[in-house]
């Protein structure tokens, strides 16, 4: 669990850890007010939230970067990670996100999904132990965005996002947005495919498989298993087709 709000505040290192292309490592419920912190290296990057995610990654594997070994494959439950937007008592984090027509910036939230999507990535493939040296891992594509309903620029918004599907090297992690006026259903729902890559050769490289724990994770590994057995089959149907070169 991640430290008190007052705690991150005052320590802007209680944040950090992490690294690797495309996204991060994470904890439960963060807020993008205690987002504060070195802004030298992270600066470039975007939101005050996509920086501080950012900065985990880069933190958390500096002393791993030597000739080390991957962490040993390990079977893991999926493990939820949310995030706070305080819009309702922030003024301040308003602004950030407020577009002309004073309503959310839909894009900007988009970044920060990418970069705490990283930090669900990262957090699957950690295995806590610092003799070892973690995969890269780079964000492979958006698979679908769907935007239910209109984000209240004057309510709390909550993020959560977990991996709902791992193949050999890939994983899928759905990220959604919900606010309270909307009983519980999301209004922004995103699909984050992430591909491991070993930190020295840049090869693809193996992932720790996922064990869903509930019917509901179940249903959705089954059905993103589904989609990937049907990709895999029409690159085989392509390839298949391909003249062959003499």
């Amino acid at each position: 669990m991640l430290k008190s709000l007052t705690r991150i505040q005052r320590d802007p290192g209680v944040l950090a850890k992490a690294p690797f292309v495309g996204s991060c490592y994470g904890r439960s419920n963060m807020t993008p007010s205690a987002l504060g912190g070195n802004e030298t290296v992270m600066g470039m990057i975007g939101t005050s939230v996509t920086k501080k995610l950012w900065q985990e990654r880069l933190t958390k594997n500096k002393d791993r970067l030597k000739h080390l070994p991957l962490p040993a494959l390990n079977a893991k439950p999926p493990q939820p990670i949310t995030l706070t937007y305080p819009f309702s008592s922030d003024r301040f984090l308003q602004e950030q996100y407020r577009n002309p027509w004073n309503q959310v910036r839909v894009g900007k939230l988009l970044e920060d999904l990418d970069s705490l999507a990283g930090n669900i990535a990262f957090q699957h493939c950690d295995d806590e132990r610092t003799d070892t040296q973690l995969p890269l891992l780079v964000t492979a594509s958006v698979d679908a965005i769907h935007l239910r309903r209109r984000l209240d620029l004057h309510q709390d918004v909550q993020v959560s996002g977990q991996v709902v599907w791992t193949g050999k090297s890939a994983m899928d992690i759905r990220m959604q947005l919900t606010q309270e006026h909307c009983q519980g259903e999301p209004s922004l729902v995103a699909l984050f495919t992430f591909v491991a890559r070993h930190p020295l050769t840049k090869k693809s490289t193996q992932l720790n498989a996922l064990k869903p724990q509930t019917a509901e994770e179940n249903q959705q590994f089954e059905e993103r298993q589904a989609v990937a057995d049907a990709r895999k089959a029409a690159r085989n149907v392509s390839a298949s087709a391909q003249p062959k070169v003499e």
